[in-house]
């Protein structure tokens, strides 16, 4: 099995299909997020991913289908799977020499994973952001005391960027931001 079909199972492998996956690339010497950060960094969305698994691209589904690449750039950008026409969908099938239904299975799924992955990084986000409140509350201090020694540091070595810290900072406090 190619590599590229190995990563997708870590993305949206079943249970014991990620379990096999995550063993292929570790016997590679790659982590999970090694594997995420070399398959998945230029994450583009649901057809594209599912072509890249493929080894295919979006040019290659429009030469060799009555499909546009305009069309094929249009369904890429929707974020919902089940806003992609009919006809995207059974280009891509032709192109992979599989069903639609097979086509429109894997894109759910891969659409699927994506959102839980998105909530989970919202809720991590969230997260984050309170403990770097939590944290400049329990600093402020010496928070406060290393931006002064910064916004000195600017001031000698680039006067014109301290100008734009100047403007920026203004631009806040005046709820210009």
């Amino acid at each position: 099995m190619n590599d590229r079909l190995k990563a997708l199972d870590v993305l949206t492998g079943s249970v014991a299909a990620k379990r096999d996956a995550l063993t292929y690339f570790a016997d590679k010497g790659m982590s999970e997020d090694d594997v995420m950060d070399a398959y998945w960094g230029n994450y583009k969305g649901t057809i594209d991913t599912y072509l890249w698994s493929h080894n295919l691209t979006r040019y290659q589904v429009a030469s060799k289908t009555s499909v546009k690449q305009t069309q094929l750039a249009r369904a890429a950008d929707k974020g919902d799977v089940r806003n992609i026409k009919l006809n995207v969908i059974f280009a891509i099938a032709e192109t992979v020499e599989v069903t639609p239904g097979e086509v429109l299975d894997a894109l759910i799924k891969i659409q699927d994973v994506m959102n839980i992955e998105e909530a989970e990084l919202a809720v991590e986000e969230k997260r984050a952001q309170a403990q770097d409140e939590k944290y400049l509350k329990e600093h402020a201090d010496e928070v406060d005391a290393a931006l002064a020694a910064d916004v000195k540091k600017l001031k000698e070595s680039d006067p014109e960027g301290y100008r734009c810290y100047q403007l920026m900072v203004k631009k806040y406090v005046d709820g210009g931001m």
